[in-house]
């Protein structure tokens, strides 16, 4: 009786689900951010529910008394890609990314601390073939960044305090202008997220206890019209302008509690 893309998400124990549109995750993290992944796709515990579809589990990394690190880049030029289809010219199409990630010892085998950045542009053309054949270029931009810290009590007393958020934007988002799409029917769509999460955990011999609270302040879509107009469609050769708005917020506020006892070979 569920939605069929309802996908869960996890992101260091607590949901990371998007419910507005029910198949990304609501906080999009840098991949140099991540410590391990999981995917389950049946026979999963019923600790983790919520889903009848499939579950991917996230954990962010951690600093450790060593310090470790990466810069990273990645380039796309203009030019070498080959033309669209229908097209008798080539278009512009430029990915350009880059970032860093940086972990360590803020008082060694106390605090850790763990940051990393990611931004992404690119500018990427579409094809227009009507009214007359020409190219129009989309912008998209993202950012997204974390910090994380780790407070070490002893060896079975630890809290971890995260914060993270991303932004992006784009002037053309799913190439909505291009074939009979004039460039006057061009939307602007962005979404942004900010997050945070406290997780406590402490041990006392068989027993595990884990203490989670985390809050999400999240705007999945919104859109807008770059040149607001009355919509013309003339089918078979072009179709203009647009006035259609969205917006969709939401916020998701989470306290668990999880406790785990392990006696011998029972769990």
């Amino acid at each position: 009786g569920n939605t069929f893309r309802d996908t869960q998400w996890r992101l260091d124990g607590n949901t990371n689900y998007d419910s507005m549109f029910n198949n990304t995750p609501l906080q999009r993290l840098s991949l140099s951010s991540l410590q391990e992944f999981r995917v389950l796709t049946n026979n999963f515990n019923a600790e983790h529910g919520s889903t009848s579809t499939g579950l991917v589990i996230t954990t962010t990394k951690s600093g450790t008394d060593d310090f470790h690190g990466e810069v990273f880049f990645f380039g796309r030029p203009s030019g070498i890609q080959s033309r669209p289809p229908l097209a008798n010219i080539r278009v512009p199409n430029q990915l350009l990314q880059e970032g860093a990630a940086l972990g360590g010892p803020m008082v060694r085998n106390r605090v850790y601390f763990f940051a990393n950045y990611e931004r992404v542009r690119q500018d990427r053309g579409s094809f227009v073939q009507a009214p007359w054949n020409d190219f129009v270029v989309g912008n998209f931009k993202d950012n997204l960044a974390l910090a994380k810290f780790d407070f070490r009590f002893s060896d079975s007393h630890w809290i971890s305090a995260r914060a993270n958020g991303h932004r992006d934007s784009n002037n053309n988002a799913n190439d909505n202008v291009g074939g009979l799409k004039q460039p006057s029917g061009a939307t602007f769509t962005k979404g942004q997220t900010v997050a945070g999460q406290v997780t406590d955990t402490k041990i006392w011999r068989e027993l595990v206890n884990e203490f989670r609270a985390g809050y999400t302040n999240a705007l999945p879509s919104n859109t807008y019209p770059l040149v607001p107009q009355v919509a013309i469609s003339r089918p078979g050769y072009s179709a203009e302008g647009g006035s259609s708005y969205s917006t969709a917020r939401t916020e998701v506020y989470q306290i668990a509690d999880q406790i785990s006892w392990q006696h011998q070979n029972h769990t």
